[in-house]
C-alpha cells in the first residue's frame, strides 16, 4: 500500500511497523538540485532521478537520517523484499540451457551455482566458441570470481578487440546476472545463423563475468532462497561491527571524492570501504583488466532504462576528442527500440558516484582514456532490483539491444545513412524503376565504431528480376570514433532489371557494408516495377497550418505556457550542452515548424515545456491510389524522465480508430526522420489521420517535441496504353486507355521522338522530349485525336493516331506516352515506344 509520511511522523511509522531490519522504499520529492544533492550525501541508497527520487532504508539510524532531510516523501512498500516476492513465481518447466534465463530456482533468477551451471553448459555445447571458465581469484568468503571467453579461436589470444561484460557488482541486481548470461547466450546460439553474431564472435574476444559479488548474491540466496532478497554488498566485516563495502565504489578512481558519491559510514549501502581497492572481488577485477588489453567494457546494474557514458564522480564530460565520440554513440542508443535514455550520470539522474567501474576504467586502466566504459542500467522503476519473473526475459532482450550495439562499437562499425539510386540508362519514366533498366546505387556510410578500418559495400540481389551487374565497390579507410562518412560515388554499384519484371510488382535488392574488423551493415531497397514514385502531399508548415488540428480526447495542456503544439519560429533553449527546444525548424531555408510551446523571452530550458498531455492531429488524407504509401516526417523529443514520451498514431477511417505506429523517449533533441509504410499497419483508404501525442507523466519534468516537414509519398498508379496495331502508313491505330483504378478523372497523352526528358503538363509531367513532334502533336487533331479528355466511369478511354499515306516516314520511331489526374497527378504512362512500318 502507497503511504504518505507526514514529518515528523518518519520515526512512528517506522517503530509501529515494525520495520528495524527489513527494507523500505520510499519516494522522496525534491524540487531543486540542492535538495537532489543533500539526498545523495545523506548516505542513503537512492536510485530514480529528481523530482521523485527513490529511496531504500533498512536500519533506525537511516529512518533519522531521512527525518533530518525533512523532505516530502512516500511510502511505496513498506516491506520491500515481500512485494518483490509477491511478484516472482517459480519455474514449471525447463528447456535450453541449465538452467536458462528466467528459469532459476529463485522465482526465475539464478542461484549462485545456476550462474555457474548455465555458463559451463554453453561451453559444453559451443566448446569451439566457448572457452573452458577460467578462475579470476577469489571472494572474501572465498568463492571463486568466473570468467568466460566467447570467440571463435577462445583458446588463442587473437589481435582482436576485446570486451569486457560483467553483471552482480551489486547483490540486489539479479537481472544483470541473467542479462550477462542471455548475452553469452545469443552470441552462442546466433553463431553461424546470425550474420551480426558470427561476425561479432569472429571478430571480438568477449569476456563475460556475470557475477562479480557472489559473497554478497549468496547471502540473499540464503536469508530469501524465493529471491527478493534486499543485500547489496559484499560481506567483508568492518571492525565497527557492520558488513560489506560497495563493490561499485570501491574502485580505484575518484575513490572517495567527495560523500555525495559515496560514503565513508560502514552502515551505508554506498560505504566505499577503508582503501581503493579494498576488496577481493574489485582487486580480482582490476587485476584481471590489467592483464588483458579491453578496448570496451559494459558493465551491468539496476534500474532506470539507462546507458551511461563517464564520468559518474561529478558533472564532467570525458576530454576531447573522446566527448564528442561518446556523446555521438549516445544519439545512436537513444534511436534503438529499446528507447533507454543514454547519457551522461549526473543528467540522467540528477547525482553522483565516485570509485565507480566504469570510472576506473575510463579514467584509471592502462593509464586513463584507453578503455570506453558504459553502464547498462536494465529495467525501469516499476521493475525495480527484482522485477516479476515474466519480465526477466524481456528485460535480458532490452539489455542485448545495447550489448549488441557495443559490442559492435568495440572495433569498427559500418552505419548505412543513406543510399541513393539513379536511372542510368533504359528507362522512360523518370523516377520509375522499369523493365530492362539499368540503376546505379551509392551508399553514404559512417563508421560507428571506435577503431578506424577499411570497408566494402556490396549489392546483392534478393529478386530473380535483378542482376547485379557491378556488385563491390571500394569505400576506403573511415576513421573511428569520428563524425565522418563517405561513399562510393566514384564507383556506383550498378544492377539490371529483367526486361521480364512484371509491371506492378516489387523488385528488392540488399545493399550491404563490410569490414574485416566488424559485423556488416545491411539495408534492404525495394520498389514496385514501373510505377514512378512522386510526392503526393508535402507540407513545410512555413505558410499556412495545413489544415492540422490541436487537441483530442484526454489532452490536458490548454496553454502556451504549459506546452501547447504551436506553429512558430521556434525558440531554442539549453541546459548546459543539452539543447531542449530547438532554435531552427528543419527545412532547409525555412523558419517555422510546429513546437510544443515556445517563449521567446525566458530562455530557461523548461519554459513553455510540457506539463500534461497535448497531441497534433492531421487532416484526412488520400492514399488510396498509392502503392506502396509512405509517411514521412522529422521530428525532435527531449525529456528528462524515461515516463515520459511522444508517441504517433495513424488511422484510416477518418480518426474513428487508431493505431500506434512507435514511440519515442528520452534524448532524441535532435531532428530524426521517421518513415512508416501505411500497409505495414493499416490498409490504405482515402480517410487516413495522423496524430502526434506528448505527454508528460510527472511534475517538473523538462519536456519539448517539435514536428516539420510531413510528406506522403508512392507508386502512383500507371496509365496502360495499348495500340490496336501496329502502326502503319495509311491506317488509323487505336491506342486503348486503360486506368481502371480512376474512374471519371482527366488525362492528357502526347507523342514525341523521345523519352529522355520530360513535359511538364497542368497535370503533371509526361515523359517525352519537347522536340517538334510533340508540340505538333495538340495542333494537328486531324492525326492526333482522343489525346486529351475525361475517362469514362470504368477507368477506360481511347484515343487514335491516322497515319499519313507517306512512304518517307516508314521506319521512324516515336513514343506515346501520357499523364492521369484532375488536383494532383494519379497515374502516368510508361513511354510505349512504336515504329510506323
Amino acid at each position: 500500500m502507497t503511504r504518505v509520511l507526514l514529518l515528523p511522523g518518519v520515526l512512528v511509522l517506522a517503530a509501529v511497523a515494525g520495520l528495524w531490519g527489513q527494507t523500505t522504499e520510499l519516494v522522496v520529492k525534491v524540487t531543486s538540485p540542492v535538495e537532489a544533492e543533500r539526498l545523495a550525501a545523506s548516505g542513503l541508497l537512492v536510485t530514480g532521478a529528481p523530482p521523485q527520487m527513490h529511496v531504500f532504508v533498512s536500519q533506525a539510524q537511516h529512518w533519522e537520517v531521512l527525518r533530518r532531510l525533512d523532505l516530502p516523501m512516500t511510502v511505496l512498500h513498506e516491506d520491500l523484499t515481500a512485494f518483490y516476492q509477491s511478484r516472482l513465481t517459480q519455474p514449471s518447466s525447463r528447456n535450453g540451457i541449465t538452467p536458462a534465463v528466467g528459469q532459476g530456482s529463485m522465482g526465475g533468477y539464478f542461484t549462485y551455482t545456476e550462474i555457474i551451471s548455465a555458463m559451463d553448459d554453453l561451453q559444453q555445447q559451443f566448446p569451439n566458441i566457448v572457452k573452458t571458465r577460467e578462475t579470476l581469484g577469489q571472494s572474501w568468503e572465498n568463492r571463486p570470481i568466473y570468467a568466460w571467453k566467447i570467440s571463435d579461436n577462445p583458446t588463442v589470444d587473437e589481435n582482436e578487440p576485446e570486451v569486457l561484460i560483467d553483471g552482480g557488482h551489486h547483490a540486489n541486481e539479479p537481472v544483470s546476472v541473467c542479462s550477462a548470461v542471455w548475452c553469452a547466450q545469443q552470441l552462442c546460439e546466433g553463431y553461424g545463423v546470425d550474420e551480426v553474431m558470427t561476425a561479432l564472435v569472429d571478430t571480438r574476444e568477449i569476456y563475460i563475468v556475470p557475477i562479480v559479488n557472489p559473497d554478497g548474491y549468496v547471502f540473499n540466496e540464503m536469508t530469501n532462497p524465493l529471491g527478493g532478497g534486499a543485500w547489496r554488498k559484499n560481506r567483508t566485516p568492518d571492525p565497527s561491527g557492520s558488513f560489506g563495502v560497495d563493490p561499485n565504489r570501491n574502485y580505484g578512481y575518484m575513490w572517495g571524492f567527495n560523500n555525495n558519491g559515496s560514503s565513508s559510514d560502514p552502515t551505508s549501502a554506498t560505504y566505499r570501504g577503508l582503501a581503493p581497492f579494498s576488496e577481493p572481488c574489485t582487486l580480482v577485477m582490476k587485476t584481471f583488466a590489467e592483464t588483458r588489453n579491453f578496448s570496451l567494457g559494459i558493465t551491468q546494474h539496476a534500474w532506470g532504462d539507462l546507458v551511461l557514458i563517464p564520468q559518474n564522480y561529478g558533472a564532467f564530460t570525458p576530454v576531447q576528442p573522446l566527448r564528442d565520440a561518446y556523446e555521438g554513440l549516445t544519439a545512436d542508443m537513444n534511436r534503438l527500440a529499446p528507447r533507454y535514455r543514454c547519457d551522461y550520470q549526473w543528467r540522467s539522474l540528477g547525482y553522483f558516484a565516485n570509485g565507480t567501474c566504469q570510472d576506473w576504467w575510463y579514467g584509471g586502466l592502462y593509464g586513463g582514456q584507453q578503455m570506453w566504459s558504459f553502464v547498462i542500467e536494465l529495467g525501469n522503476g516499476q521493475d525495480g532490483f527484482w522485477p516479476a519473473s515474466s519480465r526477466i526475459v524481456p528485460i535480458c532482450e532490452d539489455g542485448f539491444a545495447y550489448q549488441t550495439y557495443l559490442l559492435c562499437a568495440a572495433g569498427s562499425s559500418p552505419r548505412i545513412d543513406d543510399i541513393a539510386v539513379t536511372e542510368a540508362s533504359g528507362g522512360t519514366i523518370a523516377n520509375a524503376w522499369e523493365p530492362g533498366e539499368t540503376l546505379d546505387i551509392v551508399a553514404t556510410v559512417a563508421n560507428i565504431g571506435t577503431q578506424s578500418a577499411d570497408f566494402t559495400v556490396t549489392v546483392e540481389a534478393t529478386s530473380a528480376q535483378v542482376t547485379v551487374i557491378n556488385g563491390s565497390a571500394p569505400l576506403g579507410t573511415i576513421a573511428g570514433a569520428a563524425a565522418i562518412s563517405t561513399s562510393n560515388a566514384g564507383i556506383p554499384l550498378r544492377v539490371d532489371i529483367d526486361a521480364s519484371a512484371v509491371v506492378g510488382q516489387t523488385i528488392c535488392f540488399d545493399v550491404i557494408v563490410t569490414t574485416a574488423n566488424g559485423a556488416p551493415a545491411r539495408q534492404t531497397v525495394s520498389r514496385v516495377v514501373g510505377r514512378p514514385y512522386m510526392t503526393s502531399l508535402s507540407d513545410d508548415f512555413e505558410t499556412s497550418n495545413g489544415g492540422w488540428t490541436v487537441g483530442f480526447a484526454g489532452d490536458t495542456v490548454t496553454s502556451n505556457a504549459d506546452g501547447l503544439w504551436t506553429q512558430v519560429d521556434p525558440t531554442g533553449t539549453s541546459l548546459g550542452l543539452l539543447a531542449f527546444n530547438p532554435e531552427d525548424d528543419h527545412t532547409p531555408g525555412g523558419n517555422r515548424c510546429w513546437v510544443t510551446g515556445d517563449d521567446p523571452v525566458n530562455l530557461f530550458y523548461g519554459a513553455a515545456d510540457v506539463d500534461g498531455t497535448t497531441t497534433l492531429v492531421s487532416p484526412v488524407f488520400d492514399v488510396a491510389q498509392i502503392q506502396d504509401p509512405h509517411i514521412t516526417f522529422w521530428y525532435w523529443f527531449i525529456s528528462e524522465d524515461q515516463q515520459d514520451w511522444m508517441d504517433f498514431w495513424l488511422s484510416n477511417d477518418g480518426g474513428v480508430t487508431w493505431v500506434l505506429l512507435g514511440d519515442v523517449r528520452g534524448l532524441l533533441n535532435d531532428w530524426t526522420l521517421a518513415d512508416f509504410c501505411v500497409e505495414d499497419y493499416l490498409p490504405r483508404t482515402d480517410a487516413m489521420m495522423l496524430r502526434i501525442r506528448v505527454q508528460d507523466v510527472g511534475w517538473q519534468h523538462a519536456v519539448e517535441a517539435a514536428f516539420d516537414d510531413f510528406t506522403i509519398s508512392g507508386a502512383a498508379g500507371t496509365l496502360n496504353l495499348t495500340p490496336s496495331a501496329a502502326p502503319a502508313i495509311g491506317t488509323a491505330m487505336t491506342l486503348a486507355i486503360d486506368a481502371s483504378p480512376f474512374p471519371s478523372t482527366g488525362y492528357f497523352l502526347g507523342a514525341a521522338f523521345g523519352a529522355s526528358s520530360g513535359i511538364q503538363t497542368d497535370l503533371g509531367l509526361v515523359p517525352l522530349d519537347p522536340d517538334p513532334l510533340f508540340w505538333l502533336t495538340p495542333q494537328l487533331p486531324s492525326i492526333f485525336s482522343g489525346f486529351a479528355g475525361t475517362l469514362d466511369t470504368q477507368g477506360f478511354g481511347s484515343a487514335m493516331i491516322v497515319l499519313p499515306n507517306d512512304p518517307q516516314l516508314v521506319g521512324l520511331p516515336f513514343v506515346v506516352s501520357g499523364v492521369i489526374g484532375n488536383s494532383s497527378l494519379l497515374g502516368i504512362a510508361g513511354g510505349r515506344r512504336l515504329t510506323i512500318q
